[in-house]
């Protein structure tokens, strides 16, 4: 689970998440740019330089690379995807809504 709070007059995404049962460690968290069901690129890094607290939830505040106001117009066009050492590729997905 997380929740997420995109900033446009900071240009800043806030973030607290929380998982479990992930096979492996999490490494690495994004913002992807895609609708359901469809890969898309990273727009956002979560976890550059947000330290993890724990081995199951990770908070912090990253830059919103300049597209905080499209993620609020349209959040469902993007995702976060959760990267395990397991699971590179990706572990956890949740559209964004």
């Amino acid at each position: 689970e997380a929740i997420v709070i995109v900033n446009p007059s900071t240009d800043t995404v806030c973030f607290l998440a929380r998982w479990r049962d992930v096979e492996g460690m999490v490494v690495a968290a994004h913002i992807h740019e895609a609708p359901d069901g469809v890969q898309g690129g990273v727009v956002v890094p979560l976890l550059g330089g947000v330290q993890l607290e724990g081995e199951d939830k990770a908070r912090g505040c990253v830059s919103g690379q300049g597209l905080t106001d499209e993620i609020n117009e349209t959040p469902s066009d993007y995702y976060i995807n959760f990267h395990s050492t397991v699971f590179p590729d990706g572990a956890l997905r949740a559209q964004l809504g």
